[in-house]
């Protein structure tokens, strides 16, 4: 397990404490790198992704596009609550 893969490079506000989905999507939009030291180790490889909370997607979605972006193959995403 590596926990280590994104990296969070902005403070962002908790989701449930923003309005509209517009503002969740501009909350995370950019909040995330990929780690390099540890996605070199496993290039192209595929990961599992977990998110403790689901409010309306878009975190997971922003991690998502950021993992895509660096060349993960394949994403499985869960989550531990619904908000």
């Amino acid at each position: 397990i590596k926990t280590s893969l994104l990296i969070r490079t902005k403070s962002t506000e908790p989701q449930v404490e923003t309005k509209t989905r517009e503002e969740r999507e501009e909350n995370v939009r950019n909040c995330f790198s990929v780690n390099q030291q540890s996605y070199a180790l496993y290039p192209k490889s595929s990961v599992i992704l977990v998110d403790d909370g689901y409010t309306s997607g878009e975190t997971m979605k922003e991690a998502v596009r950021i993992l895509k972006r660096a060349g993960v193959k394949r994403i499985l995403a869960f989550v531990l609550a619904k908000t």
